[in-house]
């Protein structure tokens, strides 16, 4: 259905949580994964997984800068409702050089 209809997916790994099992959502169609944390992202990004969307927050400056170095080899989306959140990231990112 999603193909037939151009819409891309990216299945949440909260029930698998395995690197293997995301790499074959990729390859039946998914266009990258959903995470619910950020050290969730990092593990699927080490086993090579780049389009990952983390669908909670990312707070705190340690985490914020991990969420950045992640950024520099991973396609990563960051579901956020704080415009201070927002900005700090902003902030984090433009000042290590990345989007």
């Amino acid at each position: 259905y999603a193909s037939e209809h151009g819409l891309r997916l990216r299945p949440h790994t909260k029930t698998h949580k395995t690197p293997i099992l995301a790499h074959k959502q990729i390859e039946a169609g998914a266009q990258g994964v959903t995470c619910a944390k950020l050290g969730e992202a990092e593990v699927m990004a080490a086993a090579g997984i780049r389009d990952i969307l983390v669908a909670n927050q990312v707070v705190g400056r340690i985490k914020i800068n991990r969420l950045v170095a992640l950024s520099r080899h991973t396609d990563i989306i960051v579901a956020a409702d704080d415009p201070n959140n927002v900005r700090e990231i902003s902030d984090a990112a433009q000042t290590a050089g990345t989007k």
